[in-house]
């Protein structure tokens, strides 16, 4: 038997095989559902199951953003200065704003995309996401999005396309949000 203390890769083991992690199980995301069978293969080897509790915090604004995450199971809110702004449910994800300002920085030249945007995607978390309900989420580390995406420019010029406009509405949204806080109150 394996220590699954001194082997957390078994622990993911366990996991993927106990709830069928696979290429298929990636399609019920709708930002998925066009990708190949073979490069899902390759996704699903790459995403790491997260468990979260009611009420935990998964991400932080200001942090730095290099996963994102789709939700397999359970609701998260995105907070932006303290009001609910989304509730986020299975089959859908959060997390792209930084994640794709982070992977665009890093492979719109190398595999020269030649898109230039108008919005500067901010490279920290834009909200906090908390679990609402107990969550199962899938997170994929910007690591394992590089090595996938350079064997296929056309698969990234695609991701990219769609999580800019996810990601646009949520700026858009963030921004509604800070325009409806009071002013701070001045200093003393």
């Amino acid at each position: 038997a394996r220590d699954i203390e001194r082997d957390p890769e078994h622990v993911i083991e366990v996991l993927r095989a106990a709830e069928s992690l696979d290429a298929e199980m990636l399609r019920r995301f709708e930002l998925l559902r066009t990708v190949d069978l073979p490069t899902l293969r390759l996704l699903s080897e790459q995403v790491r199951p997260r468990r979260f509790r009611r009420g935990e915090t998964v991400v932080r604004a200001g942090e730095a953003g290099e996963s994102m995450f789709f939700v397999n199971a359970g609701l998260v809110a995105a907070i932006v200065g303290g009001k609910e702004v989304e509730l986020i449910r299975r089959g859908h994800f959060f997390g792209e704003i930084a994640f794709i300002a982070q992977v665009s920085k890093e492979l719109d030249d190398a595999l020269h995309v030649g898109e230039t945007s108008t919005v500067v995607f901010p490279t920290t978390r834009t909200a906090d996401v908390v679990c609402r309900e107990p969550c199962d989420l899938l997170e994929l580390h910007k690591g394992a999005v590089l090595g996938v995406v350079r064997s296929s420019p056309a698969l990234y010029r695609a991701l990219r396309r769609s999580l800019k406009t996810q990601a646009r509405l949520r700026l858009e949204r963030d921004a509604l949000a800070d325009d409806e806080r009071p002013p701070s109150p001045p200093p003393q």
